[in-house]
């Protein structure tokens, strides 16, 4: 999953709705565009290459998974697409080719590819439902069936009622982006504006909640120094971004001060426990998970108010916490 520098769930429903208007632009076309407008035609055309991977990422968004520049590479066959259609229709313009109205073999080809997209988002539904949140998943892909199935049949049998009937699955989508998204309404105040459209549910939080609880606390896995927010989304099962969005929104604190947080309370456990009264404070925090000295001492100011030191000169000398050895931390 990893770090991440895309956008969310509405950037990318957004540049498919956009492709989606120009597509039906091209199919509204009246007979003869291909021949006195080929380039118009070429651009309306180019982002149908674009629709699939597009509502794809839409999905994966809306199962919280973040965008990584790796992925990139879904939109190749965009500049494919593009090159076939402007070249031809250069040629047009030339007089060294005419309009070739009618399905193709490229267009076959993206329809193919189209469905590979389809199989794509049902796993990514399944993956949500096994987590506990589906969000806008259900919807989503129901939606993204129907405009795949009328753009397969308008390809494979191209008349006016597969034309229209792929047109109105075109509305009825769009309807249902504008309706659905009225429904949901604003977002709960607690949560942050970047976490407004991951997708992560009340139910779905709870169980990330829970998982992260049981794994970070119950496990102890703070005291691993190398502990990294990507290693607790895996083990929780969900995108590290919805495991920030819980920490943020829920108890409104980081990840780094969330563990930190957890070492500075063992920290304390240890300093109490007389079976550490020979341990120096430097080897205590270093047990309790931290991996330097100046990391330990500005956690613990942040969350005790004082340096190890003052903290522990104020501590009464009740034979466990008062032995420890308080050589410079």
């Amino acid at each position: 999953m990893g770090r991440s520098r895309g956008r969310g769930y509405d950037f990318w429903l957004g540049l498919f709705l956009a492709g989606l208007i120009l597509v039906s632009i091209a199919n509204v076309l009246p007979p003869g565009a291909s021949q006195a407008l080929p380039l118009l035609c070429a651009i309306s055309v180019t982002p149908l290459a674009a629709l699939a991977p597009l509502l794809f990422q839409a999905v994966r968004r809306a199962a919280g998974y973040e965008f990584r520049r790796g992925e990139l590479w879904h939109f190749a066959p965009v500049a494919v697409y593009a090159a076939l259609h402007f070249t031809t229709a250069v040629f047009v313009v030339l007089g060294l080719a005419s309009g070739a109205p009618g399905p193709s073999w490229p267009n076959i080809a993206l329809v193919a590819l189209g469905g590979g997209y389809l199989v794509l988002g049902y796993r990514t539904v399944l993956e949500a439902r096994k987590r506990g949140g589906m969000g806008r998943l259900g919807w989503l892909t129901a939606g993204a069936t129907v405009l795949w199935l009328g753009w397969l049949a308008s390809t494979l049998f191209p008349n006016s009622i597969t034309r229209e009937g792929a047109q109105a699955a075109v509305f009825v989508f769009f309807y249902l982006v504008g309706w659905l998204g009225w429904r949901q309404g604003p977002a709960p105040a607690r949560v942050q504006e970047k976490y407004a459209n991951s997708g992560l549910t009340a139910q779905s939080e709870a169980l990330v909640a829970d998982r992260v609880a049981k794994f970070v606390e119950g496990e102890k896995a703070f005291l691993d120094h190398d502990l990294t927010l990507g290693r607790v989304a895996r083990k929780v099962g969900c995108s590290p971004h919805w495991v920030s969005q819980y920490l943020n929104g829920r108890r409104g604190t980081t990840f780094f001060d969330y563990v930190n947080g957890l070492r500075v309370a063992e920290f304390v456990a240890l300093a109490r426990d007389p079976a550490q009264r020979d341990r120096t404070i430097l080897e205590l925090s270093l047990a309790a998970g931290f991996r330097n000295k100046s990391t330990f001492n500005a956690a613990f100011k942040k969350n005790l108010g004082a340096t190890p030191r003052e903290w522990l000169s104020g501590v009464p000398k009740d034979g466990t916490i008062g032995t420890v050895d308080r050589r410079a931390t």
